[in-house]
């Protein structure tokens, strides 16, 4: 005898939605369920019609419940930056490219793969091997921390040497 899976309603998944979200002073629903690198949250979900189950970020879990659907190809943005925030107040659809205007607009924006010269990636190596953390280095640089780990690990500029011990 095969087993169904229970079936819930959309008002129990909003309830669900929202009991995994803390209301912080400027109206953000901070989501406090898991979250992926980013820090965007995630939710595993169920294909409709399969045992399968996918990611979804709670942001756009939120928009489906609360708005509807997404069409193909766009983006969940948020008006207020937080990105693990899911009001659906803070929410707005747009594509890649109104994303990233909004981001340059905001200011948000911070080149991360700028071009270095061989003098700025000695210097980089220099300093991880003194013990200087990425994020210190690649603030000084205006690169990104994981731009600095492909830096000491040889994965870029490897045609230069290493620092000697």
């Amino acid at each position: 005898m095969a087993m169904t899976r229970p079936h819930f309603s959309r008002l129990q998944r909003i309830e669900s939605l929202v009991n995994r979200v803390k209301r912080d002073d400027n109206g953000c629903w901070i989501w406090i369920g898991d979250r992926i690198n980013n820090g965007y949250g995630i939710v595993k979900i169920r294909i409709k019609g399969s045992p399968a189950r996918k990611n979804i970020t709670a942001h756009r879990l939120s928009w489906r419940l609360f708005r509807g659907k997404i069409p193909k190809g766009m983006d969940v943005l948020h008006r207020c930056d937080v990105k693990n925030c899911v009001n659906p107040e803070h929410l707005w659809i747009g594509t890649h490219s109104d994303n990233m205007k909004d981001m340059h607009a905001k200011g948000r924006w911070k080149r991360v793969h700028r071009r270095l010269f061989e003098a700025e990636v000695i210097e980089i190596r220099r300093m991880h091997k003194g013990g200087a953390p990425r994020k210190d280095i690649a603030d000084r640089f205006g690169i990104s921390p994981s731009q600095v780990a492909n830096i000491v690990t040889g994965r870029l500029w490897s045609r230069l040497p290493q620092p000697e011990d």
